[in-house]
Parts: C-alpha cells; structure tokens; sequence
C-alpha cells in the first residue's frame, strides 16, 4: 500500500510540475510573468521543457491564426 501511495505522490509531482512549465511559458508568452517567478525557472536544472512548450504553443498559436484568417475569408 505504501508503495501505490509513493506511485500516486510521484504522479502528482509529474503533473504539478508540467502545469508549471505550461503556466510559465503562458505568462512569459503574454509579459505577466513575475521576476520571481523567472529566476524561479532559471533554476530549474533543464531549459528543454520550457523551449519545447514555448515552440508548441507557437505553433498553436500560428495554427489557430490561419485557422481563424481562413475562416473569416470565408464568409
């Protein structure tokens, strides 16, 4: 039992901090974030997780543009 509870601890953790990166990127996307915030970051010891979600929300972001562009012209 003690280790299904480790397992669910560490999933929470896994969870907790990928809506971390995706709440920093958001907020650096926009200029909100926080200093302390940023230096937060900056110390996290991998920048990967936040290049690759700044680049796919980039591309989402392009992606519902054309999207939205297109179907205006449309009508």
């Amino acid at each position: 039992m003690l280790s299904v509870n480790k397992y669910i601890a560490h999933r929470a953790g896994i969870i907790r901090s990928i809506l971390s990166v995706i709440q920093s990127v958001l907020a650096a996307f926009i200029g909100v974030q926080s200093e302390d915030k940023r230096q937060q970051d900056f110390q996290k010891s991998s920048p990967w997780p936040y290049i690759i979600t700044g680049i796919v929300m980039t591309l989402l972001l392009i992606f519902l543009l054309v999207m939205l562009v297109r179907w205006l012209t449309e009508n």
